[in-house]
């Protein structure tokens, strides 16, 4: 999704940097949705309300509501898959380049 956004966007990312938080992603506002994804994905009550604050104070309102649907959605991917007991064929890092 994000190489998809990214190239729709124009903008130019380095993917490594959603993994690696030492490298710059690109991303406008990138560490602050890293945060709100991990704050929504991992149901971490102490850091959802500092994240999403900083998400609201960069990217406003309306897109912080977009992103939290988007990392709800990607769990919500995630739970039924593992209910299924579907897994991607070959090592799941090739998916993400």
């Amino acid at each position: 999704m994000l190489r998809a956004s990214a190239e729709t966007s124009a903008l130019e990312v380095n993917l490594s940097g959603v993994t690696d938080f030492v490298i710059d992603s690109g991303v406008p506002a990138g560490s602050e949705l890293i945060a709100l994804t991990d704050a929504v994905v991992l149901r971490d009550s102490d850091e959802l309300e500092p994240a999403r604050s900083a998400a609201t104070d960069q990217l406003g309102v309306a897109a912080t509501v977009r992103a939290i649907a988007v990392a709800s959605n990607f769990m919500m991917m995630n739970i039924i898959m593992d209910a299924l007991g579907t897994r991607p064929p070959g090592d799941p890092k090739d998916l993400a380049f």
